[in-house]
């Protein structure tokens, strides 16, 4: 069973700034290997866009993502793997959600935490396995957590 770190945000924020990092570093990966998964960077900007209209923030985002996407892959991946307050920051909204499979994800997020008091549940590797064969199929697509948070919002409210 895998467990999560407690930690104070101080440290925790650092944590998530390693994990996006590594995350990035990952994505860069694939990317010089297959540089079509450019094109699902920019359906995902596509789809975001339409589904968050109204936030000006995040709109924000997307075009500068969209203006990134347009440069060549090596001088994309080397922004993925940068370690700059502005990669940091464009990490956080990575347009690159899907390219890389849920039990990855978390295989990385996994790799920075510690032991602790705190457990997964056992069904909780079997759910990442099923979550990441629904988007191979097709049958689930990536989804911005905001857009996520408003959806769960609007059905539940």
């Amino acid at each position: 069973m895998l467990k999560h770190e407690r930690a104070d945000p101080a440290v925790n924020h650092v944590n998530l700034d390693q994990i996006s990092l590594a995350l990035g570093r990952r994505v860069a990966e694939r990317l010089r290997r297959q540089p079509e998964l450019l094109d699902e960077a920019r359906a995902n900007l596509s789809r975001w866009s339409r589904r968050n209209a109204s936030v000006a923030t995040l709109l924000r985002c997307y075009a500068e993502w969209q203006e990134l996407l347009e440069r060549p892959v090596d001088d994309i991946c080397a922004l993925l793997c940068a370690e700059t307050d502005e990669a940091q920051r464009l990490r956080q909204n990575s347009p690159f959600a899907g390219v890389l499979s849920p039990t990855e994800v978390w295989a990385i997020k996994a790799s920075f935490r510690h032991a602790t008091d705190v457990e997964l549940p056992a069904w909780h590797g079997e759910a990442l396995r099923e979550t990441g064969q629904r988007v191979a199929d097709g049958k689930e697509v990536a989804v911005e957590w905001e857009t996520a948070k408003r959806e769960l919002r609007e059905r539940f409210s």
